[in-house]
């Protein structure tokens, strides 16, 4: 009996990650489109903050999102969550190195990808998870965005994570095309 139950969770299991992964990989597939690719990365994020594990002070009735850089991505994020309802209100907003704020996620994008390090030292262990967008390393934040064939992808990096005082769940490590520990 035992055996069975087993059987058929890893049988649910695999159901759902597989629907998973049609959902993030199949459906957010786009056209070359700049707002299409900056639409899809912002769905993304949004996906993201049910996949991570945040400490149980962080953001109670907030949710703060900060992109760094200029960047379509800002705006997407912005329309996207102005008639969304979740049980905490979600704000984003542009940060730079001054900016002092509780933002439970760190978008770098562009240029500023080159500085994730600086980013990295102001955010360690603070409940933070930083996200960046198009970097050539994706060692640098726990997860970077990645357009690959039109496809919107990306990469996780546990290590960076684990310095952020956050944690992401093994199911969205599963759909990360390189899992970093």
């Amino acid at each position: 009996m035992e055996m069975r139950a087993r059987a058929l969770y890893r049988f649910f299991h695999k159901a759902f990650c597989l629907l998973l992964v049609g959902g993030f990989l199949s459906i957010y597939s786009f056209a070359q489109n700049d707002s299409s690719e900056y639409n899809v990365k912002a769905m993304f994020v949004l996906n993201f903050m049910k996949y991570v594990e945040w400490p149980s002070e962080s953001g109670k009735n907030t949710f703060k999102i900060g992109v760094v850089g200029e960047t379509e991505l800002f705006n997407a994020l912005v329309n996207m969550t102005l008639n969304k309802k979740e049980s905490k209100k979600i704000l984003i907003g542009k940060v730079d190195q001054e900016s002092t704020g509780n933002y439970q996620i760190i978008i770098i994008t562009g240029k500023q990808n080159k500085k994730s390090i600086e980013w990295l030292k102001n955010y360690e262990d603070k409940g933070v998870l930083l996200i960046s967008d198009n970097s050539k390393d994706e060692t640098i934040a726990a997860i970077n965005l990645l357009n690959i064939d039109n496809k919107i992808r990306f990469d996780i990096n546990h290590s960076k994570a684990r310095w952020g005082g956050v944690k992401i769940s093994s199911k969205l490590a599963d759909l990360a095309i390189t899992v970093h520990p």
